[in-house]
């Protein structure tokens, strides 16, 4: 059988597998290298609190930037995106 696993908004990569252990091995493998570990992140608190402090005043330091997991950046980017377009429409 042939998994699709989703890269990026129209890419993706395709594997045969034979079972779905294999697929799901597969997956993780593939998630840490696009993702990470998950030892690249910040802490909760950490989280919390560069989040508060970007939407209060829309500035971060990019040492916390830096130290973010990919989905905590992704998250940052989309918020940055929705300021944009909401600040446009005024």
């Amino acid at each position: 059988m042939k998994i699709h696993i989703r890269t990026e908004q129209y890419g993706f990569i395709e594997e045969d597998v034979d079972s779905v252990l294999d697929a799901l091995i597969i997956l993780k493998e593939v998630k840490a290298l696009f993702y990470g570990s998950e030892a690249s992140k910040l802490t909760d608190s950490e989280w919390r609190s560069a989040l508060d402090t970007y939407l209060t005043s829309n500035t971060m330091h990019a040492e916390q930037y830096a130290n973010m997991s990919a989905i905590q950046k992704y998250v940052i980017q989309e918020i940055k995106k929705s300021v944009k377009r909401i600040e446009a429409k005024k």
